[in-house]
């Protein structure tokens, strides 16, 4: 129930004031949903530049959304050992992880405990530059389901080069904001092994690249991290 309550608050702030439309889009109707921090007619692979300087490429366009990956990365814990952030129990219906609220979810619960518990999260945060709370359109860090968007890492990579960014490692992984939870992701057939107290996903972008057990998962080891921001979305 408290997991369905952080969705719904999720629901209600995106709603209310975190995806404040630009005053001369006359395409903008109350009753929606809407950042607009770039062109809807933007195409996978763009440049991107925030009002504060920080740079990144789109990686992901889809019928809703545009997201973009930072230029540069940072190499950090996930957080504190023996604690979960998402309360989440008996949930069979795994689409919740994946939905675009969850990450930003995620963000919140982590800024209410305090950021500096989570510092993979706070690399991302502070990009933001100071605002007052998270919102939609916030730097942060990005979910399993969203890093799962990428799609041609070398084309990615190219991209990121060419604007002077630094390139996705390959051969290391990276952390997502989604933790061990229950059922959702199992490794080398392992469906019974999950600890969303003391793990959380990593990604790598590499095939064989992989973990054959989830000993690498604990959130008190270091690995890269990248932070991802909404610029366009439409519900």
């Amino acid at each position: 129930m408290k997991g369905l309550l952080n969705i719904l608050l999720v629901l209600i702030v995106l709603l209310m004031g975190s995806c404040i439309p630009k005053l001369d889009d006359e395409r903008f109707n109350a009753n929606e949903l809407f950042i607009n921090e770039m062109d809807v007619n933007a195409n996978v692979y763009d440049y991107y530049v925030d009002p504060y300087g920080n740079e990144g490429v789109v990686f992901y366009r889809g019928n809703q959304c545009i997201v973009v990956i930072s230029a540069d990365e940072s190499y950090d814990y996930w957080g504190p050992m023996d604690h979960y952030v998402y309360n989440v129990y008996n949930i069979t219906n795994y689409s919740v992880f994946s939905s675009y609220p969850f990450g930003l979810m995620m963000l919140q619960n982590m800024y209410a405990e305090g950021l500096d518990r989570f510092p993979a999260q706070k690399w991302c945060y502070d990009k933001n530059n100071g605002e007052s709370h998270p919102r939609a359109a916030s730097w942060r860090l990005p979910s399993y389901a969203e890093m799962m968007w990428i799609s041609n890492i070398n084309r990615l990579n190219e991209a990121l080069i060419a604007i002077g960014g630094t390139p996705i490692d390959v051969d290391s992984y990276y952390w997502t904001c989604s933790e061990d939870y229950d059922g959702y992701v199992s490794v080398n057939f392992q469906n019974y092994d999950y600890d969303k107290e003391n793990r959380a996903v990593l990604k790598s972008f590499q095939a064989n690249n992989s973990f054959t057990d989830k000993s690498g998962w604990i959130k008190k080891n270091k690995y890269k991290v990248r932070a991802i921001k909404y610029v366009y979305y439409h519900y």
